[in-house]
């Protein structure tokens, strides 16, 4: 970070002076300035207009962008080979890390300022130009589109100089060439992505979303392909220079943090012909296939070359102590060609003087506040433009040089609304919570197998003479409860679905009159206590059952759908905060469930609450209840 603020306070000084941008890059290039040079004067010299257009803003704009340099051809054929050895994916992360540490100091990351060539600059450019003017995929674009979507040398910032655009110009050529023979498909940036896209899918068994990197990052797509996973930035950046080497333009947009989970995502973007932009997945869907199509984003920012100004100025302003929107400087907001958005105006706190005039938007991360943008302070009110709706957000801002709330927390609604969560001390509330974090659609949209259901019991181990002793609700997808009104005493109880469906199922608890929790005496899936291990029943076959060594008298069985293993489980321990108007979360109480629910007793009302599960998981969430129903809302 160090490194960050003293650069980004640089190129901020560099570029947003009264000078000649050009002149300033050239004298940030120190003794790399003459290959710069070479680049300028070659294409003044050749009366070529647009590629001089071009490479001014390269250079302008080439102050803090990095590259590899060093031994990355021998690292990557390296990685070749452990899977060539058989390397399988739980070893891969531990070798490639001890692969890329015995490279030491032969590969390193430079500024490209610093270390690029006149010859490698000419000859991308020239590339680039070509591909816009000649090439099939990028000819609706003005002069300044290409600049971003195609024109960089670089797709990211840790890629060799290498000469990707010819090293790459071959895969998947062929396969689009063709695709003239069709009007609706002939420069068409969409139909060549789908079909590129379709060669990186058929590379990878499966796209898994990695939360950190393998060592030196790997831009080679055939050695980047083995690797078991990777993080959605890497695989972004990966298909850009891929999609580029052809001409098709495409851009990388992400979140910096999603408002209702934990991470940021990366997703590829590319512009249409219908003068609006599509996102895509790439190494897994194409453009127009849902990508998180029910997602809220707070904000959205687009990868550029050119540096954001208003981010710069801010940097400048402080002397890089903000807190990082970004790890870079090189993005531009996009948020409101995926969103809704408001520009919105939030009351300070009483009392609160901050030390500065700039403050901070920020969505919880499932542990912090993490901020998203930045705004101003004016007459006592904290201004951001371009806001996602329908997403929780609370202000920060600096107090004696600490970075504190503000604000109270808020919601802005569907409307652009700003609705403030007060807290009530004099009112309380009581509240159930059945599990400690929303459901996503990867849960809900295996729902077909979630429903139906029912109980048998029975004294012998293959289950004949067995009873119906519970039939389960058709549509429950998380947790519940079923009374058994006859009660009679079995060893043996299992899980069957109806009419030969399936059903499945995660955990079953068995409670007497008393409320008390029985345990038995095998262990399967249904009875193992860990609600990620699941079981699915099909029809009434026999598949595995619940013993509980001798008979006993269930007077309730509790259940716990296959989800995301966020259900409240009995023996789990967990801790109950609520958000106080002193700008911080306040310890409520602590809890070992003893039943598939938590009772919560006493909480202030009208304001924001907060569950965090210690006994297993990262994912504990913030909501808030519902004042007309009662109910829980995620936020």
């Amino acid at each position: 970070m160090k490194d960050y603020k003293l650069l980004t306070l640089f190129i901020s000084l560099l570029l947003l002076s009264c000078a000649n941008p050009v002149d300033l890059a050239l004298d940030y290039a120190g003794n790399n300035r003459k290959e710069l040079e070479k680049v300028l004067d070659y294409f003044e010299a050749k009366g070529d207009e647009t590629a001089l257009q071009a490479a001014e803003f390269i250079i302008t704009n080439m102050p803090g962008h990095k590259s590899m340099y060093g031994c990355y051809a021998e690292y990557y054929n390296e990685v070749d080979s452990l899977f060539s050895e058989g390397l399988n994916a739980n070893d891969a992360y531990g070798a490639i890390n001890m692969v890329s540490d015995s490279y030491g100091n032969t590969i390193g990351y430079d500024y490209d300022s610093h270390i690029i060539s006149s010859e490698y600059l000419i000859k991308d450019i020239e590339t680039a130009v070509s591909q816009w003017t000649q090439g099939q995929w990028a000819t609706h674009l003005d002069f300044d589109e290409f600049c971003e979507w195609l024109l960089p040398y670089t797709c990211s910032s840790s890629q060799p100089l290498d000469d990707w655009r010819s090293n790459l110009e071959s895969f998947a050529k062929g396969y689009i060439d063709e695709l003239y023979v069709c009007d609706d498909y002939t420069a068409n940036p969409r139909a060549a992505i789908c079909r590129v896209n379709n060669i990186l899918i058929g590379m990878i068994e499966k796209q898994k979303w990695m939360h950190s990197s393998y060592g030196h990052p790997i831009s080679r797509p055939e050695t980047f392909a083995k690797l078991p996973g990777a993080t959605c930035e890497e695989y972004a950046e990966v298909a850009v220079r891929v999609m580029r080497s052809k001409g098709i333009p495409v851009g990388i947009d992400f979140t910096p943090q999603w408002p209702d989970r934990l991470y940021g995502h990366f997703w590829c973007v590319f512009p249409n012909l219908r003068g609006k932009t599509t996102m895509f997945n790439p190494f897994s869907t194409n453009p127009d296939y849902p990508h998180y199509s029910h997602a809220e984003f707070a904000k959205v920012y687009r990868r550029t070359y050119a540096p954001n100004k208003d981010y710069l100025r801010l940097i400048r302003k402080y002397k890089g102590n903000i807190p990082a929107i970004n790890s870079d400087v090189f993005f531009k907001d996009v948020t409101d060609e995926y969103m809704r958005t408001s520009d919105i105006k939030v009351n300070l706190l009483n009392g609160i003087h901050p030390s500065r005039k700039d403050a901070y938007i920020a969505v919880f991360d499932n542990n912090e506040w993490r901020p998203v943008s930045w705004g101003k302070i004016r007459m006592g009110k904290a201004c951001f433009t371009g806001m996602g709706r329908r997403i929780t957000y609370i202000i920060l801002g600096y107090v004696n040089d600490g970075l504190v709330p503000i604000s109270r927390p808020f919601y802005l609604d569907a409307q652009g609304e700003v609705v403030e969560f007060v807290m009530d001390d004099t009112h309380k509330t009581n509240i159930r919570l059945w599990k400690k974090y929303p459901m996503f659609q990867h849960v809900f949209r295996i729902h077909n197998v979630l429903h139906g259901g029912y109980i048998e019991a029975s004294n012998n181990e293959d289950f004949s003479n067995a009873e119906t002793v519970a039939v389960l609700p058709e549509w429950s997808l998380t947790s519940g409860h079923e009374y058994i009104s006859q009660l009679q005493s079995y060893r043996y109880w299992r899980l069957c679905a109806d009419n030969e469906a399936s059903s499945d199922m995660a955990e079953l608890f068995f409670f007497d009159k008393e409320g008390r929790l029985l345990e038995p005496c095998n262990v399967s899936a249904l009875s193992d206590r860990d609600p990620l291990t699941n079981y699915s029943a099909e029809g009434n076959v026999l598949k595995e059952f619940v013993d509980f060594g001798n008979p006993v008298m269930v007077n309730k069985i509790g259940y716990v759908r296959r989800g995301d293993g966020n259900a409240v489980i009995p023996g789990d321990s967990y801790e109950i905060y609520y958000w106080e108007d002193s700008r911080e979360w306040v310890f409520h109480s602590r809890h070992t469930a003893s039943d598939i629910f938590l009772d919560i007793q006493n909480l202030p009302s009208g304001t924001l609450y907060y569950i965090k599960g210690l006994s297993r998981g990262v994912q504990h969430r913030i909501f808030s209840i519902d004042t007309q129903t009662g109910e829980i809302v995620w936020r």
